[in-house]
C-alpha cells in the first residue's frame, strides 16, 4: 500500500474522545480507497459503490474523514453510497460542530445516491442528520433486513 495524499482518517490515542489525532491513509493493491476509524470505515467497491459502516459514537472529525475520501476518489460520475449502521451505533457525540452544512454545500450535488441500511429506531434521526429531502442526492432508509433492496437500489 501506498500513502495517499490529501486523506485524513482520525483514530483514538488512548479511547478517550478528544485524544484523536490524523495516523494514516491508504489506496489497495488496485487502487481502491481504504480507512479504518474509530466510528466510521469507508471502502469502495469496485463496482464503484462507497461503503461507510458507522458504529459507537461518531465524532465529526471522523465523518469530515469519510467526506474527505470519498470525494477526494470521486471520479467524473455522481458517487453511490451504502451506509450501514451497525448494531453498536450509538449517535454522535456532543459538543461539535455538527451543524456545518460545508460539505453539503459544495459537494452535495456529487453524490448520486445514499442507501442507509440500520435498525428502526434510528431512521428517524440519521435522515435528518443527512438532509433527506433538503438535498438534491436521493437519501432512502431500509432497515437491516431489506440489506439486498437497498444494495439494488444503490446501484
Amino acid at each position: 500500500m501506498r500513502p495517499c495524499r490529501g486523506m485524513q482518517f482520525i483514530s483514538p490515542l488512548d479511547g478517550r474522545e478528544k485524544d484523536r489525532i490524523v495516523t494514516y491513509a491508504d489506496v489497495g493493491e488496485e487502487g481502491h480507497l481504504k480507512g479504518v476509524l474509530m466510528g466510521a470505515t469507508i471502502q469502495r467497491e469496485e463496482s464503484g459503490i462507497w461503503i461507510i459502516r458507522i458504529s459507537g459514537a461518531l465524532l465529526k472529525e471522523e465523518l469530515d474523514a469519510v467526506q474527505a475520501a470519498c470525494i477526494g476518489g470521486m471520479g467524473q460520475d455522481k458517487a453511490r453510497v451504502l451506509v450501514m449502521v451497525e448494531e453498536d451505533f450509538r449517535g454522535w457525540l456532543g459538543g461539535e460542530v455538527w451543524h456545518d452544512t460545508t460539505f453539503l454545500v459544495e459537494h452535495g450535488d456529487r453524490i448520486g445516491k445514499i442507501a442507509i441500511v440500520g435498525e428502526p429506531q434510528w431512521e428517524t434521526s440519521i435522515l435528518m442528520f443527512t438532509g433527506a429531502g433538503l438535498r438534491p442526492t436521493q437519501v432512502k432508509y431500509f432497515t437491516r433486513n431489506r440489506l439486498a433492496e437497498a444494495r439494488a437500489w444503490v446501484e
